[in-house]
């Protein structure tokens, strides 16, 4: 039984500025380091194909959190946030480029065994567990990668660039 997982990471950290004279407005992107350093949520919606046949896993509920836990808070802000996303098979468990860690996920894939009733998402963690087991990911930049610096204002956004 051949098994993959799609899950999306976004990482990134805010820098606070005292007004909008202290940004750098025609170089943005001098903002875009230190992913994760504020950050690092996934996406509360997996996807799950088992022998070619997809399933989707949407933890609605945690849709506002994941948007919130993006947000800088009161004041002037620029963020900056590297959005990753990837399939994972048996084939990336702690691979190099692009990877997965959870060894109960991992033993099932090669078992053929995966449960989708297995699979939770924590509110509070804003990360992806299989057997109450976490999942973690690290997906290279030459796979996939998203960026951008958002300008925002009591967490309302005043410029955006990606």
């Amino acid at each position: 039984m051949a098994t993959r997982v799609y899950l999306t990471i976004v990482e990134g950290r805010f820098e606070e500025v005292n007004s909008s004279e202290d940004v750098q407005w025609d170089d943005l992107f001098s903002y875009a380091y230190g992913a994760g350093d504020d950050f690092s949520v996934y996406e509360p919606t997996l996807k799950i194909e088992i022998d070619g046949v997809e399933s989707v896993i949407q933890e609605s509920a945690a849709m506002q959190d994941f948007a919130q836990a993006q947000l800088p808070g009161e004041g002037m802000h620029v963020v900056y946030s590297d959005t990753r996303s990837a399939w994972f098979s048996g084939e990336d468990h702690n691979a190099d480029d692009t990877w997965f860690a959870c060894e109960s996920l991992y033993s099932d894939m090669e078992a053929g065994k995966v449960e989708l009733s297995e699979f939770s998402y924590s509110k509070e963690d804003k990360a992806w567990s299989y057997k109450q087991e976490s999942i973690s990911v690290g997906i290279s930049c030459d796979v996939s990668s998203d960026e951008k610096v958002v300008v925002m204002s009591n967490n309302a956004i005043v410029e955006e660039q990606a």
